[in-house]
């Protein structure tokens, strides 16, 4: 997200808002930042949300290496579902145009085969809590575009992008 914040910045025709959780280390400066305690289903949104156009949704609860909690998907789905479509709901009854997901490319499955990406036809095929709940919450976003008239986008990357990125997954960094 901070990425994204400051390329949005450095254009210098966008003026956004970041909503970083409480006591963040993300240091996102010249720009409007709301802090929140936690992304749920029972924050309330609806004091940030007037004038706002389009919103940018990367926050989520990622990767765990050594989860604490007793029952993973459901703390996955508290943040990811959850959080993500009190957010778009209440986006939507404010008159935002427009709710960008960056969801992710585990919606799809854990790998291919040489010769053989992942094309958009395919059925996805999460495996664990983080892309179970990232495809639940593309699947509750374009309901609520549905019933709405708000547009969803939701693009599933295969990583992020800006020069902080690090990936535990990939050699490439």
């Amino acid at each position: 997200g901070s990425a994204t914040i400051r390329s949005m910045l450095s254009k210098g025709i966008y003026s956004p808002v970041a909503t970083v959780r409480k006591h963040s280390d993300n240091a996102i400066s010249n720009c409007q930042v709301i802090e929140i305690d936690d992304l749920q289903n029972q924050t309330d949104w609806k004091k940030h949300l007037e004038n706002i156009d389009v919103i940018i949704h990367a926050a989520a609860r990622v990767h765990m290496m050594s989860d604490q909690a007793m029952d993973p998907l459901t703390e996955y789905r508290r943040v990811n579902v959850d959080g993500t479509l009190n957010l778009a709901q209440q986006a939507a009854d404010a008159g935002v145009s427009r709710f960008i997901f960056l969801s992710s490319i585990k919606v799809n499955g854990e790998a291919t085969f040489p010769n053989n990406p992942f094309k958009p036809e395919d059925i996805p095929k999460p495996l664990d809590p983080y892309g179970i709940t990232k495809l639940e919450a593309e699947q509750g976003l374009f309901e609520i575009a549905d019933q709405s008239g708000m547009e969803v986008v939701c693009r599933s990357e295969e990583r992020r992008v800006g020069k902080e990125w690090r990936s535990r997954w990939s050699p490439y960094h």
